[in-house]
């Protein structure tokens, strides 16, 4: 059953937007994602477990959306990056892992995921062949070639000798450098679809590049005090950025239509989600809550979903990116 939704920004008698029957399953996602995605009042007074049933179930919305097509492949990805991820450590170089009875080293393990990333890559780069605008596919191709490029370094070694031997943790910073370019071009990919252009995303890029940046240096610089320090700056950076794309955007692309306001906030309940573990990893391997292995593992599982995941969840919905770029081309074509 198609569902019909009137776009904010339209005034009375203006254009009705049609959302397909793909969309129509978005819409009873909306029902989890909660009253971010509906314009029922938030006033009401809700007991304490249906509210925390109402938060779990958004948190699963991105989930559901990615079981629908691609979630065994990124479980499968997400598995062998949590096996190989020790990779980078020269302490687990050579130890093999036992997969389904089967022995992989570590070094194939992440070969693997950068294939996987490289096919994804792939697959984004073709993705709404009939639209004539061609940056959202690019800047997410880019953001897995990027990452799949990443992990096959790793494969073979991580960063050089001559560079590791100045940082306290070297693995863990190699694993915050290619979130440098990521970062924006995910942040990018996700105001295109709330109407919004990279001008207008500075603010947020610029937090969320401060934060990457922040998270590296914390990792390499011996003073653990420092360290901390520079958690704390790039986690108030963070949260900052996630404020922006979690609560705001999704209501500022309400503008466009329905659509796009419940795409945006299912890839940023997603995104944010994924963002705040590396912090929280971070810090559990700093004060050596976890072992060094471990928190590389979670990293290269953090990076399946961060970057494919998101990156799927945002180029889904072939409704969601049409009306965006008849947005933009409306936008132009009123500029004098």
């Amino acid at each position: 059953v198609d569902l019909t939704f009137l776009s904010p920004s339209e005034e009375p008698g203006g254009q009705e937007v049609a959302c397909s029957s793909q969309q129509a399953r978005g819409h009873e996602l909306a029902g989890h994602v909660g009253s971010v995605c509906s314009s029922a009042s938030v006033g009401a007074e809700r007991p304490l477990w249906q509210a925390a049933h109402d938060g779990l179930a958004r948190a699963l919305a991105p989930l559901e959306e990615l079981a629908e097509e691609e979630l065994p492949q990124l479980a499968a990805m997400a598995l062998l990056a949590s096996g190989g991820g020790c990779a980078a450590s020269a302490v687990a170089a050579s130890a093999p892992m036992l997969l389904c009875g089967l022995a992989f080293h570590t070094k194939s393990l992440y070969c693997i995921l950068a294939v996987g990333m490289f096919g994804g890559a792939y697959s984004m780069s073709f993705r709404h062949s009939t639209e004539a605008d061609r940056t959202l596919m690019q800047r997410s191709a880019a953001v897995l070639v990027v990452s799949g490029t990443a992990h096959l370094a790793l494969c073979f070694g991580g960063l050089p000798p001559q560079v590791a031997c100045h940082f306290a943790h070297p693995d863990i910073v190699a694993q915050f450098l290619p979130d440098l370019i990521c970062t924006p071009l995910i942040v990018w990919n996700l105001g295109y679809i709330g109407g919004k252009t990279p001008q207008d995303m500075v603010p947020t890029t610029a937090l969320s590049f401060l934060s990457v940046v922040s998270f590296a240096t914390a990792a390499g610089v011996h003073d653990p005090r420092a360290a901390y320090y520079l958690l704390a700056v790039g986690s108030g950076c963070l949260g900052k950025a996630s404020y922006d794309l979690n609560v705001r955007l999704p209501v500022e692309a309400g503008r466009i239509a329905s659509c796009n306001r419940l795409r945006t906030q299912i890839a940023s309940d997603l995104l944010v989600l994924m963002w705040w573990g590396y912090p929280l990893v971070e810090v559990l391997s700093l004060a050596h809550c976890i072992s060094l292995p471990v928190a590389l593992n979670s990293f290269v599982a953090l990076d399946t979903l961060n970057k494919l995941g998101v990156s799927h969840i945002i180029l889904r919905s072939p409704e969601s990116f049409s009306l965006a770029s008849r947005y933009f081309a409306e936008q132009r074509r009123a500029r004098p």
